[in-house]
């Protein structure tokens, strides 16, 4: 019997949202893979995928494409019956029967949902490439099938929009997201006319977060939608009082993702179920060292092969980030894990473990901060915010923990300016429910009351931050408190005077604090600030050779002290004089410098300052378009910090627009508008870097794909080989900041999300490469060297 074109394909009667980078990598991958298996949880869309896929190959396999649905099938015998009844074959229960009808010309099969255990795909699968020289499968399932050779393909759920997301990138692009699109498509299934504005827009955004971008829950999301409407359906689903699967589709079994679920654990031992249940306690994405040191006393080669199992099943998730894999798990299997925890007695003690591991994390950052261990600190608490948030929240509002909640919280103080994550700072809202105690002593209490004073001037509340630090001041003088105590309360009352802009006021409390008796006191953290605001005030007196003097003594302490971060502000300061002293170049390579760490941190703040002072530098010179594109990078109001220097005064963004006019600003600002500010700077200070080196050299030659420059192929063939940013800017002998910038651009340029697809991507290529970008590549060193 002569098969049909496309027999078993079921026909696409909705249109296909989405994923275009995955679907290109699956056809980069088939061209050269004969085994390709799609990975992921239930319900992620592989189905839809691999349809979609079979649709764009037909004419590559002569319509020689066949579709079998495994879900239902239970044994060999069954498979291999199906197969024979797909793909037009006599009735068979013998391999090479249906090798007979397969070799006789190029085909694809898909087998999907393949996760029944007895199934022996693997052998089968053997057998069929090896007997059928020009076939080709790919197989959908939620675990591996660990044929040799096979190729995972994993496939996560889509991107959604998170509150960082909408407030750094804005509502447009949100609305663009893959998540978002489809719950529209969806909705506009029995709702032709919907539409998604800006009035709806957030009740949108919530939807597909609580979904957690899971196609299958989405679609569903979209029939509840049409008796719940979008404000109650995101009420009901943020109260939990709604369960999704309920409004699946009448074809799906009911409760289909708990019995994934169920299924992947029952394959894995126990000691994987047992850790699986307690990674459910992270929110955030983690590395394996951290859930080691919580949950296995260290042990990350006792951890590593239960991890592994995990993401065989799809339980777990794994993306490489600078060439590090951290692992997540969905939404879904993550509140089913929770529950099967919380019934167990180990519940407790998991949450104790990790609790005390976070605790003494924090404590660790506040007690290092001036030592090697900032970096790893700072990313630390930038990877783990989530957690973080939640712990002192907690610690905060319980009365016997406000203490030890305070203690952090004052022990943290410089983190609380970097903001890696809005909406952080939340440190006064914790500071102000843990007050709400009877139970903290007045030492602590005084100490609360100025860092809640300190972070209100980096807020630019001046009102309230003096309101603050008087309090703080009449309980002070019902104690003996602490010299550091002392110091700490004339440095905010020098901090807002100078926010006054009473700068001779200023400068004498800012002296006075390395004036005041020290002996046996560690106090390096008020008099490294101190030396920084005492510039910043001399200059904005128009003494530079007296802030040039603070300058250069900043600079030595910060060196002392290992204070990388204080560093970077005062090398950014140092810029600020070079430029007063009309040393432009100089300045110039000493805010790279700067501009170098402040990328490192992710520290926005810092990032903003050092933007501005290049914007006024380019409007220095002329470069107009140059003044734009970095000011494109500056969020929209947000609260800042008084600053009383005329190079970075906010007004300066207006003077920028009017200097080079409204449109050229505005394609700039659209350019950038989908990167974080670092994100965004980091491609600003790239395409500058990129530019200068056309200007100076020939251009270089293109890769296989015509799509990316030598430098970037070079850097996507590091990717490949699994090294990080830091690794590549070493090997290459470029700037971090550099590699960053190009790892974005291929991101952008060939419409990926992950490192892991350029990956892939990559190397699919290496065998074409290109003499030309074989060849030698001479990098041009950047910054301050």
């Amino acid at each position: 019997m002569e098969s049909t074109p496309f027999n078993g394909l079921p026909a696409e009667l909705t249109p296909f949202v989405g994923r275009r980078a995955e679907t290109e990598n699956l056809r980069s991958l088939l061209s050269e893979q004969r085994y390709i298996l799609i990975v992921g949880m239930s319900g992620v869309g592989k189905t839809r995928l691999s349809l979609h896929l079979a649709g764009m190959v037909q004419r590559a396999f002569h319509n020689n494409v066949y579709y079998v649905q495994a879900g239902t099938l239970t044994t060999q015998a069954d498979l291999i019956a199906e197969i024979a009844s797909v793909i037009g074959a006599p009735p068979t229960n013998s391999v090479e029967g249906i090798a007979l009808k397969l070799k006789q010309r190029p085909a694809l099969v898909i087998i999907d949902g393949a996760d029944a255990p007895d199934l022996g795909l693997a052998q089968l699968a053997s057998e069929l490439l090896r007997l059928c020289h020009e076939l080709k499968i790919v197989v959908t399932a939620r675990g591996r099938t660990h044929l040799a050779g096979e190729r995972v393909f994993t496939l996560g759920a889509l991107p959604v929009p998170t509150p960082d997301f909408v407030e750094g990138q804005g509502v447009d692009r949100a609305l663009a997201l893959d998540s978002v699109e489809l719950l529209v498509e969806s909705i506009r299934q029995s709702v032709p006319a919907f539409e998604a504005t800006r009035r709806n827009a957030e009740d949108l955004f919530t939807i597909c977060r609580l979904t957690a971008g899971i196609p299958s829950y989405l679609e569903a999301a979209a029939r509840a939608h049409g008796v719940l409407g979008a404000r109650g359906l995101a009420r009901t689903l943020s109260e939990q009082s709604l369960t999704l699967d309920e409004f699946t589709s009448p074809l799906l079994r009911k409760d289909v993702m708990r019995q994934a679920f169920e299924q992947g654990l029952k394959r894995v031992e126990a000691v994987d179920r047992s850790l699986y249940l307690k990674l459910a306690l992270f929110h955030s994405p983690f590395d394996i060292q951290f859930a080691a040191e919580v949950f296995a006393e260290g042990d990350v080669g006792a951890t590593a092969p239960s991890m592994a199992r995990l993401v065989d099943q799809s339980l777990l998730t794994a993306q490489m980030v600078d060439g590090e894999p951290l692992f997540s798990m969905a939404a879904p299997y993550r509140h089913l894990a929770l529950q099967q925890l919380r019934s167990t007695d180990g519940a407790d003690a998991a949450g104790r473990l990790l609790r005390e591991k976070l605790i003494s994390h924090l404590h660790s950052a506040g007690e290092e901060w001036f030592s090697e261990s900032q970096l790893p600190s700072v990313q630390f608490l930038n990877r783990y915010t989530a957690e973080v948030t939640e712990l002192l929240d907690e610690l905060s509002r319980t009365p016997r923990d406000a203490h030890l909640a305070l203690n952090l919280i004052c022990g943290l103080r410089y983190y609380w300016q970097i903001r890696p994550v809005v909406p952080w700072p939340r440190a006064r809202d914790w500071i102000n429910a843990a007050l709400k105690s009877t139970h903290i002593p007045d030492t602590a209490r005084l100490r609360a009351l100025q860092m809640d004073a300190y972070i209100a001037f980096y807020e630019n509340d001046l009102e309230e931050a003096g309101a603050q630090l008087r309090l703080a001041a009449a309980l002070a003088a019902d104690l003996h408190p602490e010299a550091k105590d002392l110091v700490f309360g004339i440095f905010i009352d020098g901090l807002l005077q100078f926010g006054r802009g009473e700068l001779a006021a200023a400068e004498r409390s800012f002296r006075q604090v390395a004036n005041v008796a020290m002996a046996g006191q560690r106090m390096s953290d008020q008099v490294g600030e101190r030396y920084w605001f005492l510039a910043m005030t001399l200059l904005a007196k128009g003494d530079l050779s007296g802030a040039e003097q603070q300058v250069q003594e900043g600079l030595r302490f910060c060196e002392t002290h290992g204070d990388v971060w204080g560093r970077a502000y005062t090398m950014w300061l140092l810029a600020l004089l070079l430029l007063r002293r009309g040393e432009e170049e100089k300045a110039s390579r000493v805010l790279n410098q700067a501009t170098e760490v402040l990328l490192a941190y992710q520290d926005r703040t810092g990032l903003t300052l050092a933007a501005q002072l290049m914007a006024t530098i380019a409007l220095g010179r002329g470069d107009h378009d140059f003044a734009a594109r970095i000011t494109s990078t500056l969020p929209d109001g947000g609260k800042r910090p008084p600053m009383l220097i005329g190079e970075i005064d906010m007004r300066r963004l207006e003077e920028i627009k009017a200097a080079v006019g409204s449109a050229p600003f505005k394609h700039q600002h659209l350019a950038t508008h989908a990167f974080s500010v670092p994100e965004a700077i980091s491609h600003v200070l790239l395409q500058k870097d990129l530019q200068e080196d056309s200007s100076q050299r020939p251009k270089l030659a293109l890769d296989p794909a015509g799509q990316l420059s030598a430098r970037e192929w070079e850097i996507g063939k590091l990717v490949a080989e699994g090294l990080g940013n830091p690794a590549i800017a070493t090997r290459l002998v470029i700037s971090r900041r550099t590699v960053e910038g190009h790892v974005q651009r291929i991101l952008g340029k060939l419409g990926f999300k992950s490192r892991s697809q350029i990956a892939v991507w990559v190397s699919e290529r290496r065998r074409t490469e290109p003499a030309a970008v074989q060849g030698p590549h001479l990098p041009k060193k950047i910054g301050g060297g």
